[in-house]
């Protein structure tokens, strides 16, 4: 009998924190290094372990016997156009939807830009946010800069 994804939908349990990886500095700066997203406060990492932690119970999930979906949309009609061909836009044209370009290229931001060493978050705020068992994280710890300023 096959199963549609409704079946199984409701199945998702809460992972345990037990299962959850360590988020160490070193992993942390790992996943900066990667993602070029800095973490600025240990609310951003408990944001973070909430988005592992939902993926996580993802893969737990019994799928077997669920035909797999091809869109999210497959029980409405998605009605195509006709293809007409059309004039090809110029050079020009194109690049004219670009700034800046340069030798007729388009240029692009640069990637993997490496992000400057930050100072350490505070792993134990971090951790506690699992042990309080609320929605939302805490918040962030004031900096001295923000102290001092407010």
């Amino acid at each position: 009998m096959q199963r549609d994804f409704q079946d199984v939908y409701f199945q998702v349990d809460p992972v345990s924190s037990k299962l959850l990886p360590t988020f160490s500095q070193e992993l942390l700066s790992h996943l900066e290094s990667l993602s070029l997203v800095r973490f600025d406060n240990e609310q951003a990492v408990v944001h973070l372990q909430a988005a592992v932690k939902t993926a996580m119970a993802l893969q737990e999930v019994d799928t077997t016997d669920v035909e797999p979906m091809y869109t999210v949309w497959e029980d409405q009609q998605c009605p195509l156009r006709d293809d007409i061909p059309e004039e090809p836009l110029t050079l020009k044209e194109v690049l004219s939807n670009a700034n800046p370009t340069q030798d007729n290229y388009f240029v692009s931001p640069p990637g993997n830009v490496p992000l400057e060493e930050a100072a350490p978050l505070d792993q134990t705020l971090i951790s506690q946010w699992d042990k309080l068992g609320v929605e939302v994280a805490p918040a962030p710890k004031k900096l001295k800069h923000d102290a001092d300023n407010g």
